[in-house]
C-alpha cells in the first residue's frame, strides 16, 4: 500500500484485523513484531498525514508556529480528553510518559521528612527519578514496595495498603506514591483505581504511570477514578506518530505543577498569577517538530474507522490470551497470569531457561536474546527476567495474527536451545570506532569471529606476548609517536572495521593505561568528548566486557533497555 489519500479512505469498509491490516503498516514484511508495547507501531496514514503537515510547517514555519498550530492543539486536547474522561484544560501534550512523570514529580516542594514510594516493578527511569530527588537536598526518602508476578489484584491492592501504614510520616510531611496502571514487565494490568483510592484514604498523592494504558484500556473515566496526576503515551497503544504523551493535571492539584520543563515563556510566577497558568506553558515551551502531537487526532480516526476502542481491543486483548496458551505449549512452560485477570493487550509467558545468578551472565543472555532475535531471526517480542524466571512478554496488536504466535514460539525455542548450549558465551558484538564519536554496536558474525580471534591472540598480561603481525606497524608507532599512530588508526577503521576493534581489544588486553588509550582513540577523531576522560574509563571497561575478561556487569549501552 503506498501513499493514498486517507481522508477517501475512510469513506471506504476497513479490512479485517490480522495479516491484510499489515498493509496499512511500514512494518519490514519479513519481521514479526510482537512488540509493539515498546515503541508502538504507527499506521501509514498517520505517517502521511505527519508527512502533509511537515510539508505544511516548512512552506511558511513563521506563519504555521505563529498562528496555525494552536487550534490543532487545542482539537487534539479535546478529543484526548473526551476519550479518557477529562477537562480539556486539565490535559496537556508532553513529549513521552518519562518526561509527564519528571515534570510532576519535579515540581513537588520536597522538604525533610517526605516519602517517596515506588515499586520493584516501576519503570526503571521512573524509578531512578525517584532516587534522583531522593538523592539531593531535602532528601526525602525513597521507599521500595516489593511487587512479584504471579499474584492478585487483591494481593496487590492489600499489600499496597499494609506498606503505606507501615511507612508513615509525620502530620505535616507529604507521601507522594508512584502507580503503574500497566507494569512495562512484567506486561499486566495493576488495580490502579483502587489503589488511587486507597492512597487517598491514607493521605498519599498518587502519581499514576500510565504509559501503556491510553489505546489499551478501554473506558478510562479520570474525572470518575480521580487519581492526583497521571500521564500516557500515545505513541504505544493509540497508534500516534512516535513520541507523543498526554499529561492529565485536574485543576484542583495544577497549583502543584508551577512550571513545565523546560520552563514556558508563558510561565508566570505562582504568586503573580490572576489566572491560570497550567495549560498556557505547555502550548509552547521550547521549539519542537509538532507532528507527532498533531497527528494524534489522524490516529483517533484511523482507529474510529477500524471499528472504534471496545472493537479494537477485544481482538487484541482475545489474540493475546490465544496466543499465549499457544505459545506456552510450543515452549513447554506456562502463561503467568493463566485466567487472565490482569491482561490486557500483553500477555507474559514463561520462557524454558535456568535462571541466572549474576548480574554477568544476566547482561550476556539479555544481549545475545535481542541481537539473535532482530538480526538473525528478524522477529521480537520483549523479555524480562522477573521472580527467578526468563519471560517473554507479547504485545498483540490489530495486524497481528495467531500465526504470528506461532512463528515466534518456534523461534524461541531456537533462540532458548542456542542459549542452554551456551553460544551467548562465544557471541560477541564488535564495538567499532566511528568519526562522529559514537559506538555502533556491529553483529555481523564473519567480522565478530575475526575479532574475538584476533583480539584473544594478546595475553592479558601487560606488554609480554607478540601482538598479531597486523596490528605490529600501528602498535609501534603508538609507543614512538601517537600522533602518527592516529592516522593510521583511522584509515584501518576505514577499510577494516573488524581488524580496527580487534586492534582496541589488543590496547586493552596488553593492559595499556586508559588515558594514552583515551588520548589515540580521541585523536583518532574518538569516541567521546576531548578530554572525557571518565567516558574513555567507561569504554576500557566495555572493551574488557566485550572480550569476557571482565567479571564486571555489562555497560549499559551495549543493549538496549526494555520499554
Amino acid at each position: 500500500m503506498g501513499d493514498v489519500d486517507y481522508k477517501a479512505l475512510y469513506t471506504q469498509r476497513p479490512p479485517p484485523f490480522g495479516e491484510e491490516l499489515k498493509a496499512y503498516f511500514a512494518l519490514d514484511p519479513e519481521y514479526i513484531n510482537l512488540n509493539s508495547g515498546s515503541y508502538g507501531t504507527t499506521p501509514k496514514p498517520v505517517l502521511q498525514a505527519a508527512y502533509e503537515l511537515t510539508k505544511k510547517i516548512e512552506a511558511n514555519p513563521d506563519l504555521f508556529h505563529r498562528f496555525t498550530y494552536q487550534p490543532m492543539l487545542i482539537d487534539v486536547r479535546k478529543r484526548i480528553a473526551r476519550l479518557i474522561g477529562a477537562k480539556t484544560d486539565e490535559v496537556v501534550l508532553v513529549t513521552n510518559a518519562s518526561l509527564g512523570l519528571n515534570i510532576v514529580l519535579r515540581n513537588f516542594d520536597w522538604e525533610e521528612g517526605d516519602a517517596i514510594f515506588a515499586f520493584t516493578t516501576t519503570y526503571n527511569s521512573i524509578s531512578r527519578t525517584a532516587q534522583s530527588i531522593g538523592d539531593v537536598p531535602p532528601h526525602p526518602t525513597v521507599h521500595t514496595i516489593p511487587l512479584n508476578f504471579p499474584t492478585t489484584h487483591e494481593e496487590i491492592a492489600s499489600s499496597f495498603k499494609e506498606f503505606l501504614r507501615a511507612h508513615r510520616v509525620a502530620p505535616n510531611k507529604k507521601r507522594v506514591a508512584i502507580i503503574d496502571s500497566i507494569v512495562s514487565n512484567p506486561g499486566v494490568l495493576l488495580p490502579w483505581q483502587e489503589m488511587v483510592k486507597i492512597a487517598k484514604e491514607e493521605r498519599v498523592w498518587s502519581v499514576v504511570d500510565a504509559a501503556h494504558s491510553i489505546g489499551q484500556e478501554v473506558g478510562i473515566n479520570l474525572t470518575e477514578s480521580a487519581p492526583d496526576f497521571w500521564i500516557s503515551n500515545n505513541h504505544k497503544w493509540l497508534s500516534a506518530k512516535r513520541s507523543s504523551a498526554v499529561l492529565y493535571v485536574p485543576g484542583r492539584n495544577q497549583h502543584i505543577v508551577t512550571t513545565s520543563i523546560p520552563t514556558s515563556y508563558a510561565y508566570v510566577s505562582p504568586k503573580d498569577r490572576t489566572e491560570p497558568n497550567f495549560v498556557p506553558q505547555y502550548e509552547w515551551n521550547g521549539t519542537i517538530d509538532w507532528s507527532s502531537h498533531l497527528t494524534v487526532a489522524d490516529a483517533l480516526d484511523f482507529r474510529t474507522w477500524l471499528g472504534g476502542e471496545a472493537k479494537i481491543n477485544a481482538y487484541c486483548h482475545n489474540l493475546a490470551l490465544n496466543g499465549g496458551k499457544i505459545l506456552a505449549e510450543i515452549l513447554d512452560t506456562r502463561v503467568m497470569d493463566p485466567d487472565g485477570d490482569l491482561t490486557l493487550n500483553m500477555i507474559n509467558v514463561e520462557l524454558p531457561l535456568p535462571p541466572v545468578t549474576t548480574i554477568d551472565e544476566y547482561n550476556r543472555i539479555d544481549v545475545f536474546l535481542k541481537e539473535r532475535l532482530l538480526t538473525k531471526y528478524k522477529a521480537y517480542s520483549a523479555h524480562f527476567f522477573h521472580n527467578e524466571k526468563w519471560w517473554t512478554r507479547c504485545s498483540a496488536q490489530v495486524f497481528n495474527t495467531i500465526e504470528d504466535f506461532e512463528k515466534i514460539g518456534r523461534i524461541w525455542v531456537k533462540a532458548c536451545e542456542e542459549v542452554k548450549n551456551g553460544l551467548h558465551l562465544k557471541y560477541m558484538s564488535v564495538i567499532s570506532i566511528h568519526s562522529a564519536g559514537e559506538i555502533q554496536v556491529q553483529i555481523d558474525e564473519n567480522c565478530r569471529r575475526l575479532c574475538y580471534r584476533r583480539a584473544n591472540s594478546v595475553s592479558s598480561s601487560p606488554r609480554q606476548t607478540p601482538r598479531p603481525a597486523t596490528h605490529a606497524p600501528i602498535l609501534a608507532l603508538y609507543a614512538q609517536d601517537p600522533t602518527r599512530a592516529t592516522r593510521a588508526f583511522t584509515a584501518l577503521h576505514r577499510t577494516d572495521p573488524a581488524e580496527a576493534g580487534a586492534l582496541l581489544g589488543a590496547l586493552f588486553l596488553a593492559g595499556d593505561d586508559s588515558r594514552r588509550v583515551g588520548r589515540f582513540l580521541l585523536q583518532s577523531g574518538g569516541l567521546f568528548a576531548q578530554g572525557d576522560r571518565g567516558m574513555v574509563d567507561v569504554l576500557e571497561r566495555a572493551m574488557r566486557w566485550c572480550l569476557g575478561r571482565s567479571q564486571e556487569p555489562r555497560p549499559a549501552y551495549l543493549g538496549f533497555s526494555s520499554v
